[in-house]
This record gives structure tokens, sequence and C-alpha cells, in this order.
């Protein structure tokens, strides 16, 4: 009984795996296909995915040349469905976040406001004194 049980469950895990790469290499060949000017981008896909031996359910393009494809793959338990998204890096979702600055007065391993802490303040420059941390 456990061995069945291991082998639906074995069985289903390589069926979702077969099913993700027909969405990954679909996405990544409707999105090549639209920026290469292809007239019919998820007619490409769909030839991609028959050919790993899965179903297409969707396939939509996006702004900025990304293609959004899902993928099924029918089991004796139901199907089981997969999806990828593919485009060039500048046509990413959510914006990045910026880069932290390093205050140019910061040591390497000390945080700017501990290096402003450490700079003499305007009425210690003048006495000559410098404030300690």
């Amino acid at each position: 009984m456990l061995a069945a049980t291991l082998g639906v469950v074995a069985g289903g895990q390589a069926r979702h795996v077969e099913a993700q790469a027909a969405a990954d290499l679909a996405a990544l060949a409707a999105a090549t296909a639209w920026r290469s000017g292809v007239a019919d981008p998820c007619g490409t896909a769909a030839r991609v995915v028959a050919r790993n031996h899965a179903r297409l359910v969707s396939c939509t393009l996006g702004t900025g040349g990304v293609a959004r494809v899902s993928t099924a793959r029918d089991t004796a338990l139901g199907a089981l469905v997969a999806g990828a998204r593919a485009g060039p890096a500048s046509a990413r979702d959510a914006p990045r976040r910026p880069a932290r600055r390093r205050s140019p007065t910061a040591e390497p391993g000390r945080s700017a406001r501990s290096a402003r802490s450490a700079r003499p303040t305007q009425s210690a420059r003048r006495s000559g004194s410098s404030r300690s941390t």
C-alpha cells in the first residue's frame, strides 16, 4: 500500500516537473518570437508545449515583451498546472529598490551615522578639542 502511494506521488511530481519545464520553454519561446516579430507568438508557445507532451492552458503577451504561459499535464488524479513568465530584464513587474548610498566619510564597517558622530562638532573645532563617542 505504501509503495503504491509513493509511486503515485512520485509520478505526480514527475508530471508536475514536466508541466513546469513545458511552461518555462513555452514562455521563453513566446517572448523570443514576439520580440523577433513573429505574427503568432502564442502559436509558437503552443507548438513547444505540444512537443513537451503538455497542454497549453493560457498564453498572454504583456507590455515590454513579457509572455506569461500556463500549461497542464494530465494525470490519473487530475491535471497538474504550471506557469511561467519570460521577457527582457528591463520589463520587470516591480521596480527594484535603489542601492543604498554610502556616505563618502563612512569608513568600511562603520555606518554613516557613526562616522558623523565621530566628527568634531563646530564648537569643538574652534576650541581645539573633539567630542568622544
